[in-house]
């Protein structure tokens, strides 16, 4: 097996809740993404998931969305990591797909670097299109690529 590709697992995924702060508070400390939890958890159209690995008692992803008339807006996928390549962020975005569905919502969107090759194809695997460029969209001036999903285009979301 090539060293940087770790074995996959299957993590436990939860919807955090104040009862998850720390964990999810430090894998924000340790990956320094910069996501208020506190602030996030208190919010109405906030959800916060953690994953969880069976080999490490620390949180190994996170993902936020925002929830807004008809739509997904994922806004943070972060991984730890030691447990990329794993499946955390697959498993993510899977049970946020599955929430979202669930809701009877018509889309998911995002936006991610266009230089994040890795996030971008796994966006495309879950079945996210780009529709496209915001130009100098990060402070750092890197582009950012719009994508989206339809619900109505994925049936086997729904439950």
């Amino acid at each position: 097996m090539h060293a940087s590709v770790s074995a996959a697992i299957s993590p436990r995924v939860v919807l955090a809740t104040t009862a998850e702060q720390m964990a999810a508070e430090e894998l924000v400390r340790a990956t320094r993404v910069e996501v208020n939890v506190p602030d996030e958890l208190s919010r109405s159209f906030a959800r916060l998931w953690l994953a969880f690995c069976p080999d490490d008692t620390r949180a190994a992803g996170l993902l936020l969305a925002w929830i807004a008339a008809d739509e997904l807006h994922v806004i943070d996928v972060v991984t730890r990591p030691e447990h990329r390549r794993r499946g955390v962020g697959t498993t993510l975005i899977a049970t946020a797909l599955a929430a979202g569905a669930a809701r009877n919502l018509r889309l998911a969107l995002l936006e991610v670097r266009a230089k994040n090759e890795t996030a971008i194809r796994l966006y495309a695997a879950a079945g996210f299109a780009a529709y496209n460029v915001r130009r100098r969209y990060y402070a750092d001036g890197e582009d950012a690529l719009e994508m989206s999903l339809s619900f109505a285009s994925r049936p086997e979301l729904h439950p």
